[in-house]
């Protein structure tokens, strides 16, 4: 298997683990599935994540860049958005993206994963 780059590494572990826990629940989902839908080994995957825990808190982080993303983008062609405005593009991205719907949905049953979306509205 080739050498890649950590980045891109990172994000095909990351849309596996997306796949696994919308497919199976949190946890359900086992490092030995994420490392077997990136198609990677487990030592790859335990060099880029220590744990489950680490990967849930870089999907978060992932999902709240985005939505922060589309927020931004928009706002510089609506500078008068406001929050309604912002929740309805998390919706359509919620929409438009099945898995993120379904990951988002099966991370808020994980109080880890509420403390972390709690901390990234907060700041």
């Amino acid at each position: 298997m080739k050498h890649e780059a950590a980045s891109i590494r990172r994000t095909q572990i990351l849309n596996a683990a997306s796949h696994c826990i919308a497919e199976r629940g949190f946890e359900r989902a086992t490092m030995d599935d994420i490392a077997c839908t990136a198609n990677l080994s487990k030592g790859s995957l335990y060099w880029h994540y220590t744990n489950k825990s680490a990967i849930l808190q870089a999907l978060l982080d992932r999902f709240a860049e985005e939505l922060i993303g589309l927020w931004r983008v928009r706002a510089e062609l609506e500078p008068s958005m406001g929050v309604v405005e912002q929740g309805q593009e998390a919706l359509e991205a919620f929409v438009s993206k099945r898995s993120l719907l379904e990951t988002w949905v099966e991370l808020l049953h994980h109080s880890e994963a509420r403390d972390r979306m709690s901390q990234l509205y907060v700041n």
